[in-house]
Parts: structure tokens; C-alpha cells; sequence
């Protein structure tokens, strides 16, 4: 049986890697069958299970950066010593590994898929987001592990790639174009972490082993200019 502060520890955790879903406490399984299969019980759930690989994504880094941006008021907030203990016990943490240069693929599957070290299998709970390969430079990669399972998925052409003459009409270029960054458009790396007791400093200087210089980058992306 698990006591009251592992119970506080998992919903912490559940709350942080899914902030969606409704929480709900049993003993032996035993819950109403009405919370699983009522109508519309979780309309926003719904929504994101419709939603773009792109759209979900964009919410979730929206998401983390509001909620870490609240863990820090309340970690400076002297009035709320019961919240801060709590989460500096169980140490819940997110962050956004960001990067506008390519991974080798070999070195970055090595250390994200099939030799992941300590650090990140003991503390790692989840991480997801888009992977830039330098073998792929027009492939958008996705990137998605949950405690040891983890997969390499290709989503779809980075839209740098794309002619601006095949681009969606109406709004869409707005949002298109807020992920460009000069000098290689929409291609980066953008993975989401999710842990317990994570070193963030740790994990991102094992992946910026994993890049691309800039240099070679420009060398390798000459052949593949984008078309006007």
C-alpha cells in the first residue's frame, strides 16, 4: 500500500506530465464507472486528442513555461511555505531543451534510444518534442519517450522546405512563421523534458555534444536552400 506521500508524489507527477487529465483516487481499482464514460466529462481532453501533432505540441510548451513561471512566484512567496516544501521534496521539475543546429543522428539515438545514461533513466519521467537529424534536413523528426520506451517518429517536411506557394491560406503563415529563426527557418530542436530530481544542466550538455557546429551546418544544409 502506498502511504500519503507517495500518493502526493504520483499525483504530482501524473498533474505535471499530464495537465489535463482528471484525477481521480481508488482503492483496489474501484471507481465510478460514469467518471470513464460520462458524455463530455472531459470536453478539453477531447480537444487535444483532435489537435495537430503541431498544435499540441505549441500548447504544451505554453503550458510548461506559464506553470514554471507560477512554481517560481510560489517558491518566492513566503506565504505559501506548505505548496513550496512540497515541491521541493518531490521535485517535479520541467524544462525546454531548445536548439537552432542539428543532432548527429547516430551520436543522438545513441544517447536518447538505445544507451541512455543513468541520469536520465532514474530521473526522466517523460520527454517529448521535435528532433532536427542532420541526415534529415527536411524531415521534421518527433521524438517521444515514457519511462523506457522511446521512439524516433518522421512527422511531416519542416516548412522551410515548403514553397510559400504551397503554404495554407488564412492565418496559418502567422503561426508558421513564429517558429522560424534566421538563418535555417523552422528547423530546431525542441524537446520538452519531464522528471524527478532532473539535471538540467547535465541533459543539455549531453545533447549539445550531440550537435552539428554551425560551420558544418552550413555546409550541410547548401544543397538544400529553400525554393521562394
Amino acid at each position: 500500500m502506498i502511504d500519503a506521500t507517495g500518493l502526493d508524489q504520483v499525483a504530482l507527477c501524473v498533474a505535471e506530465m499530464a495537465p489535463t487529465a482528471h484525477i481521480v483516487q481508488t482503492e483496489h481499482g474501484k471507481i465510478d464507472i460514469d467518471l470513464i464514460f460520462k458524455p463530455g466529462g472531459n470536453e478539453e481532453a477531447s480537444n487535444i486528442a483532435a489537435m495537430t501533432v503541431d498544435e499540441e505540441h505549441s500548447m504544451l510548451i505554453s503550458r510548461l513555461k506559464a506553470r514554471n513561471k507560477l512554481k517560481k512566484q510560489a517558491r518566492d512567496d513566503e506565504s505559501q511555505p506548505t505548496k513550496r516544501r512540497k515541491q521541493e521534496t518531490v521535485r517535479v521539475s520541467s524544462f525546454v531543451y531548445q536548439r537552432r543546429l542539428p543532432f548527429h543522428p547516430k551520436q543522438f539515438a545513441k544517447l536518447m534510444i538505445s544507451d541512455r545514461p543513468d541520469k536520465f533513466k532514474e530521473h526522466v519521467l517523460r520527454c517529448k518534442g521535435y528532433c532536427w537529424l542532420a541526415n534529415h534536413c527536411d524531415m521534421a523528426m518527433y521524438y517521444s519517450q515514457a519511462g523506457n520506451h522511446s521512439s524516433l517518429t518522421p512527422i511531416g517536411a519542416w516548412w522551410v522546405h515548403i514553397p510559400r506557394s504551397q503554404w495554407p491560406s488564412e492565418q496559418m503563415p502567422k503561426e508558421i512563421m513564429k517558429d522560424f529563426q534566421d538563418p535555417f527557418g523552422d528547423r530546431r530542436q525542441e524537446l520538452v523534458f519531464i522528471g524527478i530530481g532532473m539535471d538540467q544542466q547535465y541533459i543539455e550538455e549531453q545533447l549539445d555534444a550531440c550537435l552539428f557546429s554551425l560551420e558544418d551546418t552550413n555546409a550541410l544544409l547548401a544543397p538544400h536552400k529553400p525554393e521562394a
